[in-house]
Formats: C-alpha cells, sequence, structure tokens
C-alpha cells in the first residue's frame, strides 16, 4: 500500500458519503495522506491540518525546523497549478 493507494481509498468514500469538498485532518502518516490527497484532488480539500508530517526530511534534531517547514509550505502556496493536470503538478513538485 502507498500515499496515492490510501489517497484514492479516502476519494472513493467521500464519494458515497455525498462529501463534494471536505476538510482533512492528519497526524504522522495521516498527516502526509492528507497533503497526498491535497495534491491530487484540490478540487475537492477545502483545507488541510497536517499536524507533526512536514514535506521535509525531519530525522536530525534542527533548531530551525520550523522556519523551515514553514518556507516549504510557502514554496508550495507559490506554484503557479491553475490550468495543469494533477500528473503536471506531480512533476512540478518532484523537479
Amino acid at each position: 500500500m502507498n500515499y496515492k493507494v490510501m489517497a484514492e481509498d479516502i476519494i472513493r468514500y467521500a464519494d458515497r458519503a455525498g462529501l463534494e469538498r471536505f476538510d482533512l485532518l492528519g497526524h504522522a502518516m495521516g498527516g502526509k495522506l492528507a497533503m497526498t490527497i491535497g495534491m491530487l484532488h484540490s478540487d475537492r480539500v477545502q483545507s488541510i491540518i497536517s499536524i507533526e508530517a512536514a514535506p521535509v526530511d525531519n530525522t536530525k534534531t534542527d533548531p530551525n525546523l520550523l522556519s523551515k517547514n514553514i518556507q516549504h509550505l510557502e514554496d508550495l502556496l507559490s506554484f503557479d497549478i491553475e490550468g495543469k493536470t494533477r500528473k503536471n503538478v506531480i512533476d512540478m513538485l518532484n523537479e
């Protein structure tokens, strides 16, 4: 199982429950899953709260981790995704 497969499970659940747009809250692995759903299905996700699931490697102690995480989130928000497919957005993030 991977994050994309789990994300599609959540979308199927939302479809069955009649949820067009929804908020996500996730902790650790759930936070990474919430971010994956947000990237793959941004048209469905209204907001994301991700706790202890920074989009960076946080395996080392770093006193500047919070400011780095904020910068990474600001970088994500700055992506121009208008008119792009989900695959285009994922490719942009992987560059």
